[in-house]
């Protein structure tokens, strides 16, 4: 159907007049190699927040390499939003 492929990305190659398929398909990446995002550690009523540098494009959920500018440490952490990840710890 016409919404399954709305705001999807193609992965394959596809012909003219046939049908795009699921597996031609996958959800654009939210942040990419480069982008400085917002790197939040919660837990409870505790919140930190910094700034760090992608080191890999990620889409929602998925766990990517960041490098806090802060300290300098590069760490993994979990894509939750356009420009924002989530550490658990």
């Amino acid at each position: 159907m016409e919404q399954d492929v709305i705001g999807k990305v193609l992965i394959r190659n596809a012909q003219s007049n046939k049908a795009i398929t699921p597996n031609m398909i996958e959800d654009p990446a939210l942040i990419h190699k480069g982008d400085t995002v917002k790197i939040v550690a919660a837990r409870g009523n505790l919140s930190i927040i910094t700034l760090g540098v992608v080191k890999s494009d990620g889409k929602l959920d998925d766990t990517v390499q960041v490098q806090n500018m802060t300290s300098g440490k590069i760490i993994n952490a979990v894509v939750t939003g356009k420009n924002s990840v989530k550490v658990f710890y």
